[in-house]
């Protein structure tokens, strides 16, 4: 189960849970529309489309019950214990080795590689399993070989089975890469038997619009339960162009949660969905993007592996469920913010709100320190300038000599006379307070550039 975040209409952010199976056959129709010029087709065409669509056929199973981690999150397939993925791998070689024993050596090599790669065992019975695992693939991928070998020795190189394992690893990374990523970055991969490409995300339309829940009954799992299916459509370019047609669509069923997490694995199971369906439409650089009428659903080309079409669901159903217009003239549509369905939300908008609040709050905050601060500061600057003011009046009166000839000190009653005439006159006494000031600043700075520019001693 591949599990991505996801965001509605309305700003509510949950998940969306793409099965295992659905990933695999986005894989498969990559391999049927593969083969422009300058690409190598799957060879042997048959087997390989077989091991691509069908090489995640175990996690049928563990998708019927699926498990959620210690977060409360949909498990994802990264998150998987070694012990179990190391089981539900051996069940998709299992179901491949009844195709033919090409597929069930293509998928048994890809799994083997798998584990030899990203198999990190955390106990002695994680350690176990991969030992036992590994050397149960290697004795039966050998059989496998000499029996489709022993068909048609002439054809049936180990070099024409080893291309076709590299292509089942090449078409499974692409379609992780579209399940996984969104897509929501340029991917330039290099396939084998081709050049490099790049895979460039042009457009990518809103979210799907809210919709109505329904709780599921009782001890009964939740699959879909809305009326209608949701799309989201995302338009990639490719240069150089790979695939054998000039325009390439595919699609995947997803399930769509509005709740982050889950009390345990059985609330997850029985929680209401939104059934998603994401598109991606493939075109080449020098062709205009437009927005197509949505495409019946694509079907596996083999019999064995078809799953259901959509019946309620069409082109013009598809643009108003995520209400996005149809471009007239334009390379992609520009739609006023009152149409569309991304305009601000009640959600969006109270998020907005509360960021904006913040921000101003702090800033209040920092405003009333700083006057705070500032006040203080200029109160004792002017209690200083006082003390120089009053000094100065002592210069400015000397006439007034001390009457009581103790230690100099005037009678309270001349200081009071001297601050009197400060305030009566306090232009004087201040333009003289402010010029000491300013000539010590100035004799400091003088200090400061004397030090500044003593030379060092090296």
């Amino acid at each position: 189960m591949i599990r991505r975040s996801f965001e509605f209409a309305d700003g509510v952010c949950g998940w969306s849970v793409i099965s295992q199976l659905e990933h695999a056959r986005v894989a498969g129709l990559l391999a049927n529309y593969w083969g422009a010029p300058g690409f190598a087709e799957p060879v042997p065409r048959q087997e390989v489309l077989e091991a691509v669509f069908r090489h995640d056929d175990g996690w049928a199973a563990w998708e019927q019950q699926p498990d959620v981690d210690p977060r409360g999150f949909p498990r994802d397939f990264t998150e998987m214990p070694i012990h179990v993925s190391v089981e539900i791998w051996r069940q998709s070689i299992r179901e491949a080795a009844q195709l033919g024993p090409l597929v069930a050596w293509v998928v048994s090599g890809h799994f083997s590689a798998l584990v030899r790669r990203f198999g990190h065992a955390e106990n002695a019975h994680q350690a176990d399993a991969i030992r036992d695992f590994l050397a149960e693939q290697d004795a039966e991928r050998a059989r496998w070989l000499d029996q489709w070998q022993a068909i048609s020795p002439e054809q049936h190189s180990l070099e024409i089975a080893e291309r076709a394992l590299a292509q089942l690893q090449f078409f499974d990374l692409f379609s992780l890469w579209l399940c996984c990523d969104g897509p929501k970055s340029v991917w330039t991969p290099e396939p084998p038997g081709g050049e490099p490409f790049t895979m460039r995300p042009a457009i990518e339309e809103p979210p799907p619009a809210p919709h109505t829940e329904q709780k599921a009954p009782e001890g009964q799992r939740s699959a879909i339960v809305a009326a209608s299916w949701a799309v989201q459509r995302i338009r990639i370019r490719a240069h150089p162009w790979p695939f054998s047609t000039d325009r390439v669509v595919v699609d995947v069923e997803a399930r769509a949660y509005r709740q982050r997490t889950f009390a345990g694995a059985e609330a997850f199971r029985t929680a209401p969905a939104t059934p998603l369906r994401i598109v991606w439409e493939f075109t080449p650089t020098d062709t205009a993007t437009t927005v197509p009428t949505c495409p019946q659903r694509a079907k596996s080309p083999l019999a064995k592996r078809n799953t259901p079409a959509i019946s309620d669901f069409g082109g013009n159903h598809a643009h108003q469920s995520i209400g996005f217009p149809r471009p007239r003239g334009r390379s992609f549509p520009r739609t006023p913010f009152w149409q569309s369905s991304n305009r601000a939300s009640p959600a969006r908008l109270l998020r907005a709100g509360s960021h904006i609040g913040g921000a101003c709050l702090l800033r209040l905050v920092f405003f009333l320190l700083r006057r705070a601060f500032f006040r203080t500061s200029n109160g004792e600057q002017k209690a200083t300038n006082w003390r120089v003011v009053i000094g100065r009046a002592e210069d400015l009166a000397p006439e007034r000599q001390p009457t009581d000839g103790k230690r100099g000190r005037r009678p309270d009653a001349q200081l009071r006379a001297d601050i009197r005439q400060y305030r009566q006159e306090p232009s004087r006494l201040e333009h003289r307070a402010r010029a000491t000031n300013g000539k010590k600043r100035q004799e400091g700075k003088k200090n400061r550039r004397k030090h500044c520019d003593r030379p060092t001693k090296r």
